[in-house]
């Protein structure tokens, strides 16, 4: 059953990789409020790892097609501080390896929008003309970059581009947005869980941006709708803690020790980051796990599922839609 339930979750995020530049809508909290324990939270992402492997900054075959896209590829990363790096990269590995195009990748000196923007200058100074980007974080610097260089092309992964105060949110038509829907994901993470038998489960997830809110609200959703089916709503009990940040704490590991110690059935942690820190925290004691971001099924004993998204397979697409000249 453990690889039974990771195939579906994993299959929620990867077949709605192209669902549009368009927000996504909330899912409702459940109405059965009796089933949570806390406020819902507003939404959060997370971190992983710089590129493994070193970047090629010219052509690595010699037969590429006269009649392809003269592209040249950056992947702008903060480098830890960024989900879904290396996925990327592999993405774009895989695409420019194949038909022998420039590819790089450039580390921000500083996680913030103005060291992105100077590696976005610097990456189109050295003739880069698409640019790829990972997550929320460069949802602000995107907004306002697709407006510096309107002849570069800018792909932003799991993000839209917007202002610092959201007032305006515009994607421009040299930007395009890759979402995964995590309301699809959240929900059978939560119906799953409650199907196999887990009634107490501890939720903990970090900075509140909509992914996230996505995630857990649907996640609750979906524990109802299992509980409602199998008639146990009131033997449902969903523990959530907010880290308020990306990072844990002493207080955030008490909790955690608590529940890894009892307190909780299984654990769900939203963010590739938090996933991978439960799991690392647990170490070889027996506690369930549903993983986000990477399959991390044949890594942990703990984990019994996983939600994985897809950016590899995400960008190679894009990048074959934009060679084909779709991506206007």
């Amino acid at each position: 059953m453990q690889r039974t339930i990771s195939f579906f979750l994993a299959l929620s995020l990867i077949l709605c990789l192209f669902a549009g530049c368009g927000p996504q809508e909330p899912v409702a909290d459940p109405e059965a409020s009796a089933t949570t324990e806390a406020t819902p939270p507003v939404t959060t992402t997370a971190p992983t790892t710089e590129p493994t492997t070193e970047p090629t900054t010219e052509p690595t075959t010699e037969s590429a097609s006269e009649d392809v896209y003269d592209m040249k590829i950056a992947l702008i990363t903060h480098g830890e501080g960024e989900e879904g790096t290396q996925m990327a990269w592999q993405g774009i590995e895989n695409f420019a390896e194949e038909r022998g195009i420039s590819y790089n990748y450039y580390k921000t000196a500083e996680e913030s929008d103005d060291g992105a923007m100077v590696s976005i200058a610097e990456a189109v100074k050295d003739g880069a003309n698409v640019l790829i980007f990972c997550g929320y974080m460069f949802e602000c610097v995107v907004y306002d970059a697709q407006r510096l260089y309107p002849d570069v092309r800018f792909l932003l992964l799991n993000g839209e581009p917007h202002t610092a105060d959201f007032i305006s949110c515009e994607t421009a038509s040299n930007t395009q947005c890759i979402y995964f829907r995590e309301e699809q994901m959240g929900y059978l993470a939560g119906y799953a869980a409650v199907m196999e038998g887990y009634r107490t489960i501890g939720v903990i997830y970090g900075i509140e941006v909509p992914v996230v809110v996505y995630a857990y609200n649907s996640f609750l959703q979906g524990t109802t709708d299992a509980a409602t089916k199998l008639g146990i709503l009131d033997e449902i009990h969903i523990l959530p803690h907010n880290l308020g940040c990306g990072a844990f704490h002493d207080a955030d590991y008490e909790s955690l020790d608590r529940w890894i110690d009892g307190e909780v059935e299984l654990i769900y942690g939203i963010s590739g980051h938090v996933a991978s820190t439960i799991c690392e925290r647990i170490g070889t004691k027996d506690m369930p796990v549903i993983s986000v971001m990477t399959d991390r099924v044949y890594d942990a004993e703990a984990v019994i599922g996983s939600v994985v998204y897809d950016y590899t397979s995400a960008v190679e697409l894009a990048l074959t839609i934009l060679e084909n000249g779709n991506g206007e």
